[in-house]
């Protein structure tokens, strides 16, 4: 054991020492209370002895102050000439835990510091159990993710935090697709495991300590991003599709794909807005239910207040409807289908951006989009002046391509 020794006689300080060095323990020297709080803060000791009649602090003052720092138990043990037993009673309501009289044998010390250890080791059992305690009560047992419970507590405190400190936070619930097909086709113990790679991939998406990932029930989860608007959010819950999607987990009954998919709601607070925890959770559901209703496997975000016109154009369809896709959470979406319809609606209708490729370029020279596996897109202002090129190569996801485009609409 590490015991500090808080004795302002040198000559005891060093007898103390002799005797803890003796019976096979390290001891930490200082020669008074203002040391010994400072000690407290920069070293690791398990056991103190605590001299009373010290100048400047003395033992009792140290001993409340030092109770007050420390972050756990450890045993305190006061050192005194004095044996009156109002000087113990002091010591003890002080905070100390036992008191000796000097001048004291080795034995004598050797059975205080047996006697303290086995005290302190009980409480660090009893801690340990506690802790585990805590852990059971607020983590889902399959997934070890934060239960439903746990989330609510945490969530709530988090949005207090951000609306009084003006940040947006995001809720984004997520099901997983056609699960009951699933049980019931590979069983409860492969639905388990689906669950288990379902939880896995949100924890390797979302790192950040300040945000929430919980299992909601059954095959429903739950993430809370702190500091994080709707278009980030957005991003985020595509990176889980894309993780998901790379676990590559059969699912043969699956109406929607013959791999586990999921689909996700995204919801998000403004500095303005003063929404609840279960306001959030709802809209985010919504969304959701949005998502399922379109086709699953996708994300659907909740539409930001502050809605901008987007005009994307080409002659593809099936490229027009991509880009659609993929912007459709960051405002309202106008398409058009040749160079002439664009040129015309960015007229009319002066969108926030435009974005096109090739074919629908004056000039016509770029490579036209092709199942997202871009080339080159244009990107405009409302007045027509271009505010840059996108570069995108075919290894760049949607995620990244999207993340991309969104630069320009903040």
């Amino acid at each position: 054991m590490r015991i500090l020794v808080v004795e302002d006689s040198p000559t005891i300080r060093m007898a103390i020492e002799q005797m803890i060095t003796q019976i096979g323990h390290t001891a930490l020297l200082v020669s008074s209370g203002e040391e010994a709080l400072q000690l407290t803060g920069e070293s690791e000791f398990d056991m103190v002895l605590m001299d009373i009649e010290m100048p400047g602090l003395d033992g009792f003052e140290t001993t409340t102050l030092m109770r007050e720092a420390l972050e756990h138990w450890i045993p305190i043990i006061f050192i005194s000439g004095h044996e009156a037993d109002d000087q113990v009673l002091a010591g003890i309501k002080a905070g100390g835990d036992d008191y000796m009289i000097k001048p004291f044998s080795p034995i004598f010390l050797e059975a205080k510091i047996i006697s303290m250890k086995r005290i302190s080791e009980m409480n660090q059992r009893l801690d340990a159990l506690n802790n585990h305690l805590a852990d059971l009560s607020e983590k889902d047992e399959l997934t070890q993710l934060s239960n439903r419970r746990a989330f609510k507590e945490k969530a709530k405190q988090v949005l207090h935090l951000s609306q009084r400190h003006r940040k947006p936070v995001s809720v984004l619930m997520l099901d997983v697709d056609h699960f009951k097909a699933y049980n019931d086709f590979y069983g409860h113990m492969e639905g388990d495991i689906c669950l288990k790679g379902v939880a896995e991939a949100l924890r390797e998406t979302v790192h950040r300590s300040s945000d929430i990932v919980a299992r909601y029930g059954g095959e429903e989860f739950v993430v809370l991003l702190t500091d994080t608007d709707v278009y980030q959010a957005r991003l985020v819950a595509l990176k889980i599709l894309e993780n998901l999607q790379s676990k590559n987990i059969p699912h043969e009954k699956s109406l929607t794909s013959d791999r586990v998919t999921i689909s996700i709601g995204v919801a998000s607070t403004s500095v303005s807005d003063q929404y609840d925890l279960n306001r959030l959770t709802d809209l985010a559901d919504q969304q959701l239910y949005y998502a399922k209703e379109s086709g699953r496997n996708q994300v659907h975000a909740q539409k930001d207040k502050s809605q901008k016109t987007i005009l994307v154009a080409s002659t593809n369809s099936d490229n027009r409807s991509a880009l659609s896709n993929a912007m459709q959470s960051y405002g309202n979406i106008v398409t058009a289908d040749s160079y002439q319809e664009r040129s015309l609606l960015a007229k009319e209708i002066q969108p926030d951006l435009s974005i096109y490729d090739g074919t629908c370029d004056s000039i016509g020279e770029m490579e036209a989009l092709k199942d997202l596996q871009l080339s080159t897109l244009l990107v405009e202002d409302k007045y027509g002046h271009l505010l840059g090129r996108v570069e995108a190569i075919k290894s760049k996801s949607a995620a990244q391509i999207e993340g991309l485009l969104v630069s320009y609409l903040r």
